[in-house]
């Protein structure tokens, strides 16, 4: 009698959930030249953005992990659509988290947002969504900004990108909308991933971690590398979020062939750094204009 067969298993699986392993197994197979050849050799741990909510919900929330898990399951709203889309293409780069505690960040973002305590929350309140995802965002660029990590006045971040540190009283050119409501941060000019990710469908994001919501999003905009799909292309990439450095990818590319495109939006440029294998090893680099819409 033949041996009863053993289900094999993914490596990315999220907390021994059977579908956790389902989400990891369709991505894995459209995603892992990017994933594995490229984007590894950079962060400790490469997901797609909805495995990251699901590992950010403590062990008790199996409600919240279900509503997760079911969105763009079933016929839905064009919203629906469109936020499975973002959370089963998105990969999400997750750096080791330096600087400091996550208790201590909490309590920055209470500080920031003028808030009494983690019960009273955006996330939790109904109309869910902009106001807060945006106050989100500008804690984050004034936390960046405030960690000395600023040279010259400027953070090599792609959301601090159009900002600068104000560091003297001498006037700056603002331009017609460089107003900005963050303390301490001057903008110079517009930030094409501040507005995106500001913009629908992240707040549906937010709100669809709940409670958790505010604690996730920062962590993904200060911790992660975020990288949305770019059309159907198999393996292209725009980088939404996260720092970004075009040397060490080409000093990665000198050191193995492998097939990947990757774009990313670094003022004033827009780079498209491809890599061939073939035998002769070519690597391009091409300034291109920005993509005004990624579908």
């Amino acid at each position: 009698m033949a041996g009863k067969r053993k289900r094999s298993r993914t490596n990315h699986r999220i907390d021994g959930d059977h579908e956790g392993r389902k989400i990891a197994d369709h991505s894995n197979s459209r995603d892992s030249v990017v994933r594995d050849a490229l984007l590894a050799q950079f962060y400790p741990q490469v997901i797609s953005l909805r495995e990251f909510l699901i590992s950010k919900l403590p062990p008790s929330s199996k409600i919240r992990r279900k509503k997760i898990l079911s969105v763009g399951k079933k016929a839905g709203s064009e919203i629906d659509q469109k936020l499975s889309k973002l959370l089963d293409q998105t990969l999400v780069g997750v750096s080791k988290h330096k600087g400091v505690s996550q208790e201590e960040r909490w309590q920055q973002w209470t500080a920031f947002s003028q808030k009494a305590d983690d019960s009273v929350s955006f996330a939790n309140q109904s109309g869910v969504g902009i106001f807060s995802q945006s106050e989100i965002v500008d804690f984050v660029i004034w936390l960046l900004f405030s960690k000395g990590r600023a040279s010259n006045g400027w953070v090599k971040h792609l959301l601090c990108q159009g900002f600068q540190k104000d560091i003297s009283s001498r006037s700056v050119h603002r331009g017609e909308n460089a107003g900005s409501s963050i303390a301490g941060v001057l903008s110079i000019h517009p930030n094409s991933h501040v507005t995106s990710i500001k913009a629908d469908p992240w707040p549906q994001v937010l709100a669809l971690m709940g409670k958790e919501g505010e604690r996730a999003m920062i962590d993904l905009l200060l911790d992660c590398g975020i990288y949305l799909a770019v059309g159907s292309g198999h393996g292209t990439y725009h980088q939404l979020s996260g720092t970004f450095d075009p040397l060490k990818v080409l000093d990665s590319l000198m050191k193995e062939a492998i097939h990947w495109v990757i774009f990313n939006q670094w003022h004033p440029n827009h780079y498209s750094i491809r890599k061939s294998g073939l035998s002769r090893k070519k690597i391009e680099v091409h300034r291109t204009s920005p993509l005004s819409e990624i579908e």
